[in-house]
């Protein structure tokens, strides 16, 4: 209905010239306007966030159960595993690169053993329990070794879809206002093309207003390579070097797995050992 013609009743036509297209436009294009979905009809209870979601990102239903997952895999964790992560994380080179007010990168080279156990995804939840409690610090994580390579969720287009939802799922006071880029159909729109999916995280982490962001991944070998990884690698690199954001990226990846293109996108330029147990295995901590 035309805001100018408010006596008008909707199966009339409106005879304003301040109505939308002119004389007698019809004010369907107002009706069908009140019809789009947003993201601020849905942030503020979890179920329908949650419908939102699935409609929007449709491959995200198969990570529900990824924390019964996680748990299980965790128990087999090994008592001089846990040991050696718990002294790189009281480490004052990691403390300090979590607290400290610069963006960077954490890079943690390790490699898969036969048997239940997972270094890199223990290594990885440790970090997120220890960051969820510093002051003013959004946390952002996917476990890419919650599923092999071969599944549909494991490429780079699903990990930026999770994140993109933890910040809203995070931040929803802030997403209350229906605007643009905050359409279903938008959401839609993008969820295969990881350029437009990095954009809208940017947006949302924009709007979050969230001081500081820690991204956690581990396993990122997982993922399916191509442009999208690539684009993913150099989208990461981004916001650690020119963001007005604080952001801090973490990632763990199999040393034996490294992909070519990464190693030249990444220059290490220091290294730290955090104990002498920390490279016995052949897992190192660099910053970058």
């Amino acid at each position: 209905m035309c805001n100018r013609c408010p006596r008008r009743r909707p199966s009339q036509v409106c005879e304003s010239d301040h109505c939308w297209g002119g004389p007698r436009a019809d004010c369907e294009r107002s009706a069908s306007a009140k019809s789009v979905l947003y993201l601020a009809d849905h942030v503020m209870k979890h179920k329908r966030l949650r419908r939102f979601r699935d409609k929007s990102f449709t491959l995200l239903q198969n990570m529900d159960n990824d924390k019964v997952k996680l748990n299980a895999r965790l128990r087999h964790t090994t008592t001089q595993d846990l040991q050696q992560i718990m002294g790189l994380l009281r480490n004052g080179g990691v403390r300090d690169w979590l607290q400290t007010s610069m963006p960077s990168l954490l890079w943690v080279n390790t490699f898969r053993r036969p048997g239940l156990t997972d270094w890199a995804t223990t290594f990885s939840s440790r970090m997120i329990e220890f960051a969820e409690r510093v002051d003013d610090m959004t946390v952002l994580c996917h476990l890419c070794g919650n599923h092999p390579g071969s599944q549909p969720v494991s490429t780079p287009a699903v990990l930026v879809q999770s994140l993109i939802m933890q910040v809203i799922q995070q931040h929803h006071k802030k997403f209350t206002r229906k605007a643009f880029p905050f359409p279903l159909e938008h959401f839609q729109d993008v969820e295969n093309d990881m350029e437009e999916l990095w954009a809208l995280f940017c947006s949302c982490c924009a709007k979050s207003g969230a001081p500081c962001v820690l991204i956690v991944i581990d396993h990122i070998d997982n993922l399916r390579k191509g442009d999208d990884y690539d684009a993913l690698l150099h989208g990461l690199q981004q916001l650690t070097e020119n963001d007005s954001r604080l952001f801090k990226v973490s990632y763990l990846q199999d040393q034996q797995a490294l992909h070519e293109q990464f190693r030249k996108q990444w220059k290490m330029t220091r290294r730290a050992h955090a104990s002498p147990q920390s490279l016995c295995r052949g897992r190192n901590l660099r910053w970058v």
